[in-house]
């Protein structure tokens, strides 16, 4: 009787020991899950050249652009008076805009091994000139 409870008592142990291993598995994949949906995006482009100053609006914050500021997704740029700058995105298109110039990137996907993409900005005011890339489809409302 000793031995069959014994024997029990070890079972329900491996049991419980299994079902802590399999809950601690679980929680650790949760936990690498939600930091790779955390992680900081890719940019999308960057400033090749800039004349004058322009400004980077970027989650309520306002960060004044550099030649080599990266760009992401819903960035706002604005040129000053007497300011250009030019864009360069990761499909290799590139857009100039001129002095008091405001431009919204509203949408921007590239998959470079495919050579596809589409891109949607929106110029709220001033002037811009278009190089397009590889992306092949780039709008401006």
């Amino acid at each position: 009787m000793a031995a069959t409870c014994a024997i029990t008592e070890l079972r329900n142990r491996g049991f419980v020991y299994r079902a802590i291993v399999s809950v601690t598995m679980i929680l650790l994949a949760m936990a690498a899950m939600a930091s790779l949906s955390l992680a900081a995006p890719a940019p999308i482009g960057e400033v090749t050249a800039l004349r004058g100053e322009a400004s980077i609006s970027r989650d309520g914050q306002l960060l004044l652009a550099k030649k080599e500021s990266k760009l992401f997704l819903n960035d706002k740029i604005q040129t000053g008076e007497s300011s250009r700058v030019k864009l360069r995105f990761n499909d290799d298109s590139i857009l100039t805009l001129s002095d008091n110039t405001l431009l919204d990137i509203k949408e921007y996907f590239y998959d470079a091994a495919a050579r596809d993409g589409h891109s949607i900005f929106e110029l709220l005011d001033g002037q811009l000139r278009t190089l397009v890339g590889k992306g092949k489809k780039l709008q401006i409302h």
